[in-house]
Protein backbone atom coordinates (compact mmCIF):
# COMPACT_ATOMS: atom_id res chain seq x y z
CA UNK A 1 0.00 0.00 0.00
CA UNK A 2 1.55 3.19 -0.68
CA UNK A 3 1.81 6.17 1.87
CA UNK A 4 0.66 9.87 2.05
CA UNK A 5 0.01 12.56 3.82
CA UNK A 6 -2.81 14.45 4.61
CA UNK A 7 -3.47 18.27 5.62
CA UNK A 8 -2.58 19.37 9.00
CA UNK A 9 -6.41 18.76 10.79
CA UNK A 10 -6.02 17.51 13.57
CA UNK A 11 -9.01 17.07 16.81
CA UNK A 12 -8.44 16.67 20.33
CA UNK A 13 -5.93 14.60 22.03
CA UNK A 14 -7.50 11.33 23.54
CA UNK A 15 -6.53 10.24 27.26
CA UNK A 16 -2.76 8.98 27.61
CA UNK A 17 -3.35 5.21 28.50
CA UNK A 18 -1.93 1.46 27.82
CA UNK A 19 1.84 2.33 28.08
CA UNK A 20 3.76 3.08 30.87
CA UNK A 21 5.10 6.80 30.20
CA UNK A 22 8.22 5.41 31.64
CA UNK A 23 8.53 2.30 29.91
CA UNK A 24 11.82 2.72 27.66
CA UNK A 25 13.43 0.73 24.95
CA UNK A 26 16.74 1.49 26.91
CA UNK A 27 19.10 0.04 23.86
CA UNK A 28 19.34 3.69 21.61
CA UNK A 29 22.18 5.87 22.04
CA UNK A 30 21.09 9.12 21.95
CA UNK A 31 18.06 10.45 23.65
CA UNK A 32 18.00 7.71 26.56
CA UNK A 33 15.03 7.98 29.23
CA UNK A 34 12.62 11.28 30.06
CA UNK A 35 10.38 12.05 28.15
CA UNK A 36 9.01 10.91 24.57
CA UNK A 37 9.85 13.89 22.61
CA UNK A 38 6.81 12.96 20.24
CA UNK A 39 3.06 13.91 20.16
CA UNK A 40 0.50 11.87 19.23
CA UNK A 41 -3.04 13.37 18.31
CA UNK A 42 -6.21 11.49 17.15
CA UNK A 43 -9.11 13.44 15.63
CA UNK A 44 -12.04 11.47 17.70
CA UNK A 45 -15.12 12.68 15.31
CA UNK A 46 -12.88 10.79 12.77
CA UNK A 47 -12.50 7.08 14.58
CA UNK A 48 -15.36 4.60 12.50
CA UNK A 49 -15.48 1.13 13.05
CA UNK A 50 -12.21 0.71 10.85
CA UNK A 51 -10.38 3.42 10.33
CA UNK A 52 -9.04 6.59 12.38
CA UNK A 53 -7.16 9.76 11.37
CA UNK A 54 -3.69 10.08 13.55
CA UNK A 55 -0.93 11.91 13.33
CA UNK A 56 2.42 12.29 14.66
CA UNK A 57 4.29 15.73 16.01
CA UNK A 58 8.09 15.32 16.89
CA UNK A 59 9.88 17.65 18.93
CA UNK A 60 12.78 17.95 16.62
CA UNK A 61 11.96 17.96 13.01
CA UNK A 62 15.13 15.90 12.39
CA UNK A 63 14.76 13.45 14.59
CA UNK A 64 13.06 9.74 13.12
CA UNK A 65 10.92 7.92 15.33
CA UNK A 66 8.86 4.83 14.56
CA UNK A 67 5.11 4.81 14.64
CA UNK A 68 2.49 1.96 15.00
CA UNK A 69 -0.82 0.90 16.09
CA UNK A 70 -1.54 -2.30 17.31
CA UNK A 71 -4.87 -3.42 19.27
CA UNK A 72 -3.69 -3.12 23.16
CA UNK A 73 -4.59 -6.87 23.65
CA UNK A 74 -1.98 -7.88 21.78
CA UNK A 75 0.39 -4.82 23.01
CA UNK A 76 -0.61 -6.77 26.40
CA UNK A 77 -0.25 -10.32 25.24
CA UNK A 78 3.44 -9.36 23.75
CA UNK A 79 4.67 -8.71 27.39
CA UNK A 80 4.71 -4.90 26.82
CA UNK A 81 4.83 -1.87 24.00
CA UNK A 82 8.90 -1.90 24.88
CA UNK A 83 9.00 -5.82 23.78
CA UNK A 84 6.61 -5.80 21.16
CA UNK A 85 8.15 -2.56 19.40
CA UNK A 86 11.81 -3.99 19.92
CA UNK A 87 10.96 -7.02 18.22
CA UNK A 88 9.40 -5.06 14.90
CA UNK A 89 12.65 -2.93 15.03
CA UNK A 90 14.48 -6.15 15.10
CA UNK A 91 18.26 -5.16 13.14
CA UNK A 92 17.32 -2.38 11.27
CA UNK A 93 15.68 0.38 13.64
CA UNK A 94 15.56 3.40 11.21
CA UNK A 95 14.25 1.32 8.32
CA UNK A 96 11.14 3.18 7.13
CA UNK A 97 11.88 5.40 10.49
CA UNK A 98 9.22 8.36 9.67
CA UNK A 99 11.10 12.23 10.25
CA UNK A 100 8.43 15.36 10.80
CA UNK A 101 5.16 15.82 11.23
CA UNK A 102 3.51 12.26 9.60
CA UNK A 103 -0.50 11.55 9.60
CA UNK A 104 -3.18 10.18 8.19
CA UNK A 105 -5.57 7.61 7.70
CA UNK A 106 -5.58 4.07 9.44
CA UNK A 107 -7.94 1.65 7.36
CA UNK A 108 -8.03 -2.29 8.49
CA UNK A 109 -9.05 -1.52 11.81
CA UNK A 110 -11.39 -4.09 13.54
CA UNK A 111 -14.25 -3.00 15.05
CA UNK A 112 -15.48 -2.51 18.18
CA UNK A 113 -11.76 -2.84 19.62
CA UNK A 114 -9.12 -1.35 21.96
CA UNK A 115 -6.40 -0.02 20.03
CA UNK A 116 -2.86 1.53 21.00
CA UNK A 117 -0.97 4.59 18.30
CA UNK A 118 2.41 4.19 19.72
CA UNK A 119 5.60 6.53 18.61
CA UNK A 120 8.92 6.32 19.53
CA UNK A 121 12.41 8.31 18.97
CA UNK A 122 14.83 5.52 17.55
CA UNK A 123 18.44 5.56 16.05
CA UNK A 124 20.53 2.67 14.52
CA UNK A 125 20.89 1.07 17.90
CA UNK A 126 16.81 1.00 18.76
CA UNK A 127 14.56 3.46 20.91
CA UNK A 128 16.08 6.32 22.04
CA UNK A 129 13.21 7.54 24.53
CA UNK A 130 10.36 6.65 26.58
CA UNK A 131 7.02 5.79 24.28
CA UNK A 132 4.35 7.64 24.04
CA UNK A 133 1.13 5.78 23.56
CA UNK A 134 -3.09 7.06 22.91
CA UNK A 135 -5.59 4.33 23.68
CA UNK A 136 -8.72 4.52 21.56
CA UNK A 137 -11.47 2.74 20.84
CA UNK A 138 -13.33 1.59 17.16
CA UNK A 139 -16.58 2.17 16.92
CA UNK A 140 -19.03 -0.77 16.70
CA UNK A 141 -20.14 -2.04 13.20
CA UNK A 142 -22.58 -0.36 10.70
CA UNK A 143 -23.60 -1.43 7.44
CA UNK A 144 -23.05 0.85 4.93
CA UNK A 145 -24.61 1.52 0.73
CA UNK A 146 -24.43 -1.96 -0.98
CA UNK A 147 -21.24 -2.49 -3.54
CA UNK A 148 -21.65 -4.06 -6.72
CA UNK A 149 -18.41 -5.18 -8.06
CA UNK A 150 -18.58 -5.23 -12.28
CA UNK A 151 -15.48 -6.91 -13.00
CA UNK A 152 -13.56 -6.40 -16.05
CA UNK A 153 -10.51 -9.06 -15.39
CA UNK A 154 -10.27 -11.87 -13.28
CA UNK A 155 -6.87 -13.47 -11.91
CA UNK A 156 -6.61 -16.80 -10.24
CA UNK A 157 -3.08 -17.84 -8.19
CA UNK A 158 -2.73 -21.73 -6.92
CA UNK A 159 -0.87 -21.96 -3.93
CA UNK A 160 -1.09 -25.67 -3.63
CA UNK A 161 -1.42 -26.32 0.34
CA UNK A 162 -0.02 -23.01 1.37
CA UNK A 163 -2.86 -23.29 4.34
CA UNK A 164 -3.19 -26.78 5.59
CA UNK A 165 -2.88 -30.33 4.13
CA UNK A 166 -5.64 -31.27 2.27
CA UNK A 167 -6.91 -27.64 1.16
CA UNK A 168 -6.06 -26.53 -2.42
CA UNK A 169 -5.54 -22.42 -1.99
CA UNK A 170 -6.91 -20.53 -4.88
CA UNK A 171 -6.39 -16.50 -4.54
CA UNK A 172 -9.34 -15.17 -6.91
CA UNK A 173 -8.95 -11.97 -7.97
CA UNK A 174 -11.60 -9.88 -9.40
CA UNK A 175 -10.96 -6.09 -10.44
CA UNK A 176 -13.11 -3.41 -12.46
CA UNK A 177 -14.02 0.46 -12.73
CA UNK A 178 -16.07 2.43 -10.64
CA UNK A 179 -17.31 6.41 -11.66
CA UNK A 180 -14.81 5.81 -14.50
CA UNK A 181 -11.47 6.15 -13.20
CA UNK A 182 -11.35 4.40 -9.69
CA UNK A 183 -9.97 1.30 -9.26
CA UNK A 184 -11.86 -1.60 -6.91
CA UNK A 185 -10.74 -4.79 -6.22
CA UNK A 186 -12.75 -8.28 -4.45
CA UNK A 187 -10.31 -10.60 -3.05
CA UNK A 188 -11.51 -14.08 -2.20
CA UNK A 189 -8.92 -16.64 -0.89
CA UNK A 190 -10.54 -20.25 -1.54
CA UNK A 191 -9.77 -23.39 -0.09
CA UNK A 192 -11.09 -26.32 -2.58
CA UNK A 193 -10.47 -29.64 -1.42
CA UNK A 194 -6.86 -31.61 -1.80
CA UNK A 195 -7.85 -33.20 -4.47
CA UNK A 196 -9.74 -30.30 -6.75
CA UNK A 197 -7.80 -30.05 -9.76
CA UNK A 198 -9.54 -26.53 -10.67
CA UNK A 199 -11.31 -23.66 -8.40
CA UNK A 200 -14.81 -25.04 -9.26
CA UNK A 201 -17.58 -25.10 -6.43
CA UNK A 202 -19.16 -23.11 -3.23
CA UNK A 203 -18.06 -21.62 -1.24
CA UNK A 204 -19.21 -20.53 2.36
CA UNK A 205 -16.54 -17.34 3.78
CA UNK A 206 -15.74 -18.81 7.31
CA UNK A 207 -12.68 -18.85 9.63
CA UNK A 208 -12.38 -22.56 9.76
CA UNK A 209 -9.70 -23.18 6.77
CA UNK A 210 -11.66 -26.05 5.76
CA UNK A 211 -11.94 -27.70 2.34
CA UNK A 212 -15.12 -25.63 1.03
CA UNK A 213 -14.87 -22.53 2.67
CA UNK A 214 -13.00 -19.23 1.70
CA UNK A 215 -11.10 -17.68 4.08
CA UNK A 216 -12.65 -14.51 6.59
CA UNK A 217 -11.14 -11.50 5.94
CA UNK A 218 -9.24 -10.82 9.54
CA UNK A 219 -6.63 -9.56 11.86
CA UNK A 220 -3.90 -11.38 13.57
CA UNK A 221 -1.03 -10.19 15.89
CA UNK A 222 -0.80 -6.72 13.29
CA UNK A 223 -1.25 -8.74 10.06
CA UNK A 224 -4.91 -8.81 7.55
CA UNK A 225 -5.33 -12.48 6.40
CA UNK A 226 -8.25 -13.47 3.86
CA UNK A 227 -10.67 -12.16 2.00
CA UNK A 228 -11.23 -8.40 1.22
CA UNK A 229 -12.43 -5.30 -1.08
CA UNK A 230 -10.69 -2.12 -1.51
CA UNK A 231 -11.33 0.72 -3.64
CA UNK A 232 -8.13 3.01 -5.26
CA UNK A 233 -8.52 6.48 -7.15
CA UNK A 234 -6.34 7.09 -10.21
CA UNK A 235 -3.44 7.72 -8.73
CA UNK A 236 -3.43 4.24 -6.37
CA UNK A 237 -4.65 6.07 -3.27
CA UNK A 238 -6.42 3.64 -1.20
CA UNK A 239 -10.21 5.03 -0.62
CA UNK A 240 -11.60 2.29 1.22
CA UNK A 241 -10.64 -0.86 2.97
CA UNK A 242 -12.66 -3.74 4.04
CA UNK A 243 -12.51 -7.23 5.48
CA UNK A 244 -14.60 -9.92 3.86
CA UNK A 245 -16.41 -11.72 6.76
CA UNK A 246 -19.38 -13.77 5.49
CA UNK A 247 -21.16 -14.63 2.83
CA UNK A 248 -20.83 -16.88 -0.64
CA UNK A 249 -18.94 -17.60 -3.34
CA UNK A 250 -19.39 -19.86 -6.77
CA UNK A 251 -16.98 -20.64 -9.18
CA UNK A 252 -18.05 -22.55 -12.47
CA UNK A 253 -15.25 -23.91 -15.16
CA UNK A 254 -16.31 -24.74 -18.41
CA UNK A 255 -13.04 -25.22 -20.64
CA UNK A 256 -11.41 -21.77 -20.49
CA UNK A 257 -14.55 -20.01 -19.47
CA UNK A 258 -14.94 -19.29 -15.93
CA UNK A 259 -18.91 -18.06 -14.11
CA UNK A 260 -18.07 -16.37 -10.78
CA UNK A 261 -20.77 -15.05 -8.12
CA UNK A 262 -20.15 -13.61 -5.32
CA UNK A 263 -22.45 -12.55 -2.65
CA UNK A 264 -20.53 -11.36 0.80
CA UNK A 265 -20.44 -8.80 3.57
CA UNK A 266 -17.57 -7.39 5.17
CA UNK A 267 -16.88 -6.92 8.77
CA UNK A 268 -19.56 -3.72 8.76
CA UNK A 269 -22.70 -5.87 7.18
CA UNK A 270 -22.10 -3.90 3.93
CA UNK A 271 -23.34 -6.17 1.24
CA UNK A 272 -21.09 -6.95 -1.53
CA UNK A 273 -21.85 -8.75 -4.60
CA UNK A 274 -20.06 -9.07 -8.19
CA UNK A 275 -20.30 -11.61 -11.21
CA UNK A 276 -18.09 -12.28 -13.73
CA UNK A 277 -18.09 -14.76 -16.77
CA UNK A 278 -15.33 -14.96 -19.47
CA UNK A 279 -11.24 -15.99 -19.08
CA UNK A 280 -9.19 -16.21 -16.00
CA UNK A 281 -5.37 -14.97 -15.83
CA UNK A 282 -4.49 -18.40 -14.33
CA UNK A 283 -0.36 -18.74 -12.27
CA UNK A 284 0.59 -21.95 -10.50
CA UNK A 285 2.52 -20.12 -7.63
CA UNK A 286 3.05 -23.18 -5.71
CA UNK A 287 6.74 -22.81 -6.37
CA UNK A 288 6.86 -19.79 -4.04
CA UNK A 289 8.79 -20.21 -0.80
CA UNK A 290 6.65 -19.72 2.43
CA UNK A 291 8.09 -16.38 3.15
CA UNK A 292 7.24 -15.06 -0.38
CA UNK A 293 3.28 -16.43 0.52
CA UNK A 294 3.07 -14.76 3.77
CA UNK A 295 3.80 -11.61 2.38
CA UNK A 296 1.51 -12.10 -0.69
CA UNK A 297 -1.91 -13.16 1.31
CA UNK A 298 -1.56 -11.06 4.27
CA UNK A 299 -0.99 -6.61 4.85
CA UNK A 300 0.97 -5.81 7.21
CA UNK A 301 -0.81 -3.53 9.80
CA UNK A 302 1.44 -3.71 12.73
CA UNK A 303 3.38 -0.63 11.82
CA UNK A 304 0.64 1.44 10.76
CA UNK A 305 0.71 3.23 7.39
CA UNK A 306 -0.59 6.57 6.66
CA UNK A 307 -2.62 4.72 3.37
CA UNK A 308 -3.42 5.99 0.06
Amino acid sequence: MKRFLMSLMVGATLLFAGCDKGENGGNGGNGGNGGSHLQITINEKMITSTSAVIYVTPEDYTTPYWFGVAPKSEVEAAGGAALMISKILGNNPLAGAYKGTQGGTIMGLMPSTDYLAMAVCVDKYGMTADIECVEFRTLDPTPGEDVKVSPIAAMLDYYGDSYKNGCNNYYLQLGGRKNGTDVEVLIIDLLASGTATTAAGTYSIENTLAAGTAVAGSMMNGYQYGSYYALFDKDGNTKRFSLITSGTVSVAVDGDTYTIDCDVEDINGTKITASYEGVVEYSDKTNTTASKKASIHTFNMTRASFQR
